[in-house]
């Protein structure tokens, strides 16, 4: 278990993108190569369903970076400004239309759409109300599950 507020080892991720990924975004599993055996890519590449973890560090293309997504952990990940974010609230993933859109995350909504599974990565421990602005920061405690509305 990961001591809270300390981030762990993490894990390699090699940016398979044309340009930089930013840092407090969730990526993606890319599809592995001869050259590139730990592809991460931005959501809107991979989609939601294949969230590797997050990202604490810009990673410019062809690098490599840590990829955290230890249950418990504490992360920052911006927010999309689709709506306010409060404390203890669920968060979940958002793959955006852009690599700059990408990676984001929104609050649960309280009523969710019937029918839609919602990738949860975890709670929000901000200690205020994120507002509803595009890229503000939201501490979240790192728990994946799937959510059906």
């Amino acid at each position: 278990m990961q001591l809270p507020g300390v981030l762990g080892a993490g894990k390699s991720g090699t940016n398979a993108n044309a340009s930089t990924i930013t840092k407090h975004r969730l990526v993606g599993h890319g599809t592995a190569s001869a050259t590139n055996r730990q592809p991460i890519n931005g959501l809107n590449v991979t989609g939601v369903g294949a969230i590797a973890g997050v990202i604490q560090d810009d990673i410019p293309t062809g690098e490599t970076g840590t990829v955290y997504d230890e249950d418990g952990m504490e992360v920052t990940i911006e927010s999309d400004g689709s709506a306010t974010i409060d404390y203890g609230q669920r968060v979940y993933a958002i793959a955006g239309a852009s690599l700059a859109a990408s990676g984001r995350i929104a609050p649960l909504p309280g009523s969710p759409t019937p029918g839609t599974n919602y990738e949860v990565v975890g709670r929000s421990i901000s200690a205020t109300q994120v507002p509803n602005t595009a890229g503000a920061k939201v501490k979240v405690r790192w728990h994946r599950e799937v959510y059906q509305g």
